[in-house]
């Protein structure tokens, strides 16, 4: 388990979604749930938790209990981190609270912190073991006591159910956010690497005007679309996208930003992809039903950016399907 610097909560988790959750959990069960962040800080808090329970609230009011108790969830969360479930156990002032943590992969991002509960009565020997706890705090003692005895009382087997339930919960909502954060980053890439190839082919372009009083660049390269259906024929998923990449930075060039035309060319890119997959050898039935849906796809897209990602996503599956033939031929051949 590692602590991510670049990633953090937010970026995985829907806000407003996780504040929906948390106030519906805290209604239903009377426990408070907020969400910390990977250093132990407030992140997300439900309008119907207030922060904090009154016993809670008490102590936070001094300086040193407040950095106990973001000590105790931060110490929680990524012992549940490690775990990789769940985590129950004491807080600093003696009372029963869980941390679920919330993970992107191997990192953790912060975890849910749910209490306090007592699992035991709140009796003279509760009292006194709280009291000897939070001894050195300069809290009001009368009304920590008070705060006390209203904190909700649970069996280990409903402490365990209300911690699965905000785990399973929270790290759901984050593993439909992460295929977001991902497709994000892969834009972004690809379309700096557009960006850097189209500045370098009009800097080409320009010294040949310079230097031929005329532009002898090709409208399109053919050289690179043939290389580009070699690779897929062969199965080269990294050079295939090299030469992709290098078309789409020409083909957006020389359209003037035109996205209609864009997307004719695009089309025809598609086509003969398709056509070069199934020589390399994917099933033609199974290419012509995925070329029947991406026609109704192209035509609702008018940004070039999507389209350029669209594409790239598009010829991984082409290439899946010939790496999937040729595993069945294997197969046959093997059997």
């Amino acid at each position: 388990m590692q602590e991510c610097n670049s990633i953090i909560l937010k970026d995985i988790i829907d806000v407003d979604e996780m504040k929906r959750i948390l106030n519906s959990f805290v209604l239903a069960t009377g426990l408070g749930a907020i969400c910390v962040d990977a250093q132990g800080e407030l992140a997300i808090v439900p309008e119907e938790h207030e922060g904090y329970c009154l016993f809670c609230k008490e102590i936070r009011r001094d300086q040193e209990g407040r950095k106990r108790c973001n000590e105790s969830m931060n110490k929680a969360g990524k012992l549940a981190a490690q775990l990789g479930e769940p985590y129950i156990y004491r807080c600093h002032a003696g009372l029963i609270e869980f941390a679920a943590p919330i993970l992107f992969k191997d990192l953790y991002l912060g975890s849910i912190s749910c209490g306090p509960v007592l699992m035991w009565d709140w009796d003279e020997a509760a009292v006194e073991e709280i009291l000897s706890l939070t001894n050195d705090l300069g809290i009001n003692r009368e009304k920590l006591i008070d705060a006390g005895s209203n904190i909700k009382m649970l069996t280990g087997r409903n402490v365990q159910a209300a911690a699965e339930l905000l785990y399973i919960t929270a790290n759901h909502i984050a593993k439909s956010n992460i295929e977001t954060l991902q497709q994000r980053k892969e834009l972004n890439d690809q379309q700096s690497q557009l960006a850097e190839m189209i500045f370098e082919q009009k800097k080409a372009e320009e010294r040949i005007r310079f230097l031929e009083g005329r532009i002898k660049c090709k409208e399109y390269p053919i050289d690179k679309e043939n290389d580009l259906l070699d690779k897929v024929r062969m199965g080269d998923r990294t050079g295939a996208k090299k030469n992709l990449n290098e078309i789409l930075s020409v083909i957006f060039f020389h359209s003037s930003g035109n996205i209609e035309l864009i997307k004719a060319r695009i089309l025809e890119l598609v086509v003969v992809i398709s056509r070069a997959a199934v020589e390399g050898g994917a099933s033609m039935d199974k290419l012509l039903g995925y070329n029947y849906s991406y026609i109704f796809e192209l035509a609702s897209m008018n940004r070039f950016e999507d389209i350029c990602f669209w594409i790239v996503k598009i010829l991984d599956t082409f290439l899946d399907t010939v790496y999937e033939s040729r595993n069945i031929k294997n197969s046959n051949l093997l059997g």
